[in-house]
């Protein structure tokens, strides 16, 4: 005999997870400014300027951010990782920009608070200004994401400036670049060295970018 298990909506399973997690929230992670009802580039940079701490994590559906919402993160990136995490694919190149879309959609359908990030994925921004102008632009109407991430310095120095002047948030990302997997052979991090590495940031802050990840 089989016993009749009572049915569980979305909402109601999300609030069961909460509540087993909870417990096991590192307060540490969450933002001192939880109560705040939307983040925003502007309240990040006041962050920073304050020196105050950050949080950030990554999420692909619906459930995840909601879980990763609740618990006050400030940053919320939609990665190409999906390509690996949610689709099975040995690299990142695979995922297209649709795909993104998709899953960004559904992370900003559950987010109240955090901003949304989402990727540019391979081949949709690198050498063509244009290009990388008009899938940001995708990105943005058709998802809701309020920022987006390229990997890369100062190759994509035209494509970040094209995106930046049309209103939309970059993000720039140094350090390990899965996108560059078949250009390196490897998952090495890249731009180990201080000075480089230091070049590459203040290149991309000069381009105005919101933000920079640093990937070790």
């Amino acid at each position: 005999m089989f016993t009749k298990l009572p049915f569980l909506s979305e909402l109601q399973i999300n609030s069961v997870i909460l509540q087993k997690i909870a417990p096991f929230i590192n307060p540490i992670c969450m933002s001192v400014h939880k109560e705040v009802k939307k983040v925003t580039t502007h309240q990040l940079q006041e962050m920073k300027r304050r020196g105050e701490k950050i949080s950030m994590l990554t999420a692909y559906d619906y459930t995840m951010a909601k879980i990763i919402d609740h618990a006050g993160i400030d940053v919320i990136l939609v990665g190409d990782s999906a390509s690996n995490v949610m689709a099975g694919y040995e690299t990142t190149l695979p995922i297209t920009l649709d795909h993104m879309i998709y899953h960004a959609s559904s992370v900003v359908r559950a987010v109240d608070r955090a901003l949304v990030v989402v990727d540019l994925p391979f081949g949709s921004y690198q050498g063509n200004s244009k290009e990388a102008l008009t899938s940001a632009i995708k990105i943005m109407k058709e998802s809701g994401g309020h920022a987006v991430k390229m990997e890369g310095g100062k190759e994509i120095k035209d494509s970040v400036e094209r995106i930046l002047s049309a209103g939309i948030p970059v993000m720039g990302h140094l350090g390990l670049t899965p996108q560059s997997i078949y250009k390196f052979g490897t998952y090495t991090v890249r731009q180990k060295r201080k000075k480089k590495l230091t070049y590459c940031w203040k290149t991309l802050k000069y381009w105005n970018n919101q933000a920079v990840l640093l990937w070790f």
